[in-house]
């Protein structure tokens, strides 16, 4: 299978990109092959093309068979590289203490503000009274 040549300089500076672009290779070729099998051997244009499709008047990408299954395999290695993310416990365990984070915040923010609305704290007893309490019920002090 040939692989594009990838420079010593491009796997230094930038090891994970050059490790995404071989897997997005390596997809591209086991796609291609599966999808178009009796294609010719003949090197073919991967084209793209913006175009205005007439129905929706909204503008497109569109390209040829080559460049849908390069845009596949693309797809392809991302969700590979999403699927082995989540499997890491690492990254469940980053995820979680966002998520952790997140709900505390939200409870800070809206939940316990209509929780502290729902009672008044009398200042000399620490009596908590009903919200809408004028006096204290306990000892009569105005709130």
């Amino acid at each position: 299978m040939p692989r594009a040549p990838i420079t010593e300089s491009l796997l230094k500076e930038y090891p994970a990109e050059a490790k995404i672009l071989q897997d997005i290779l390596v997809n591209f070729a086991q796609i291609y092959k599966k999808v178009l099998p009796k294609s010719t051997e003949a090197p073919k244009e991967i084209k793209f093309a913006v175009a205005k499709d007439t129905n929706s008047k909204q503008y497109t990408l569109v390209g040829n068979e080559e460049a849908i299954l390069f845009l596949v395999s693309i797809c392809k290695t991302l969700l590979d590289i999403g699927d082995q993310a989540l499997k890491s416990s690492e990254y469940k365990d980053h995820l979680e203490k966002i998520v952790q984070e997140s709900t505390r915040q939200y409870i800070t923010k809206f939940i316990k503000p209509i929780n502290e609305e729902a009672f008044k704290r009398c200042p000399k007893c620490n009596y908590e009274n009903k919200y809408n309490a004028v006096y204290c019920t306990k000892c009569a002090k105005k709130l």
